[in-house]
């Protein structure tokens, strides 16, 4: 019986003991939730003045302390910072101090990425000089003022290389960035692919010899995705002119079973 007993009793202090501390945690989470914000501060920052940074947060001295807010606060000066050419920036919120009513970032700001050079590496079917023209990422933002890295400039000009080689047939095609001061575009051309078959769905109210005349791809020729965006645009200026306002023309391209080879279908729907 005094075993049950005593198994009993520290049944209860464990639980009396679990409760506080839950009690305990809970409070705390309260204070803060309900603290007015004291004060916001930035320490570290160096190169932007804390009247610029204010701006970059969604809440202002005075208001109330939501904690997750002040943590998403750090992440929206870090992305100002990174589309400044701070790529390795480091901004975090001092969590003690959030119980006292005060937000204060420790900002880290590392070296700012100046580019120094820009380099193409496997094009041989596209001139370098064409690929740069079609690029923002540059060593120069103006005649004399430096450019600096940012990930998504970088990001935005891989897409438009790769839309370059689509356009003109590299469906393969493969482009990588890398670096941040020395960047080189490094790219796998692929084969061009060739068109196969040249299709239509959907129409109803054109034949397809309406809709396909003046085409420029054909068939067993290189397929061109700017030729057949083209095209696109002609059939759905046709359907325009003749009262079907709503028509969309979608070119598509179908991977077959021959190497290298596409079928090319143009998917209409044609409205009201």
């Amino acid at each position: 019986m005094r075993y049950r007993m005593r198994n009993i009793l520290l049944a209860v202090l464990i639980s009396m003991l679990l409760s506080s501390e839950a009690a305990r945690a809970a409070g705390e989470s309260s204070q803060a939730a309900g603290n007015v914000i004291e004060s916001i501060e930035f320490e570290g920052n160096k190169k932007y003045k804390d009247k610029t940074l204010l701006k970059k947060l969604d809440f202002e001295k005075g208001g109330h302390l939501d904690i997750i807010l002040a943590e998403s606060g750090a992440g929206s000066i870090a992305e100002y910072y990174i589309s400044k050419g701070y790529a390795n920036v480091d901004v975090t919120v001092d969590k003690d101090k959030l119980a006292e009513g005060r937000v204060v970032y420790t900002i880290a700001e590392g070296e700012r990425l100046r580019i120094k050079s820009v380099e193409f590496q496997g094009n041989e079917q596209i001139k370098t000089a064409d690929l740069r023209n079609t690029i923002k990422t540059k060593t120069r933002s103006w005649v004399f003022w430096p450019a600096y890295y940012t990930e998504e400039k970088v990001a935005r000009d891989l897409e438009k290389l790769q839309n370059v080689y689509y356009d003109r047939g590299y469906l393969n095609s493969y482009i990588e960035a890398k670096g941040q001061t020395h960047i080189t575009f490094v790219i796998e051309e692929g084969a061009i692919f060739n068109v196969r078959n040249i299709l239509l769905t959907g129409n109803t109210h054109f034949d397809n010899a309406t809709l396909l005349a003046d085409l420029k791809l054909e068939s067993g020729r290189p397929y061109y995705r700017r030729q057949a965006k083209a095209h696109a645009r002609r059939i759905s200026k046709l359907y325009g002119e003749n009262g079907f306002v709503d028509a969309v023309i979608t070119p598509q391209t179908v991977f077959v079973a021959e190497p290298n080879t596409v079928d090319v279908v143009f998917k209409i729907i044609e409205g009201k």
